[in-house]
């Protein structure tokens, strides 16, 4: 994933196949990231879960 964070003088030299695996690599870490985020937003709306629940579900 290193490679996402080249300048585009770098990017532009690669191959168009590799430019988008790169952008399937892109695409699926930041759908990884959006899910992420709406499971949170709907944890804190959720009402409170119970401890005992919570520390059930870790272990």
């Amino acid at each position: 994933m290193e490679k996402v964070e080249k300048p585009f003088n770098e990017l532009a030299g690669f191959h168009t196949y590799d430019l988008l695996v790169l952008l399937r690599l892109v695409r699926k870490e930041r759908t990884k990231a959006y899910d992420l985020m709406l499971t949170l937003k709907k944890a804190a709306k959720s009402p409170q879960i119970d401890e005992v629940i919570v520390n059930y579900s870790e272990d």
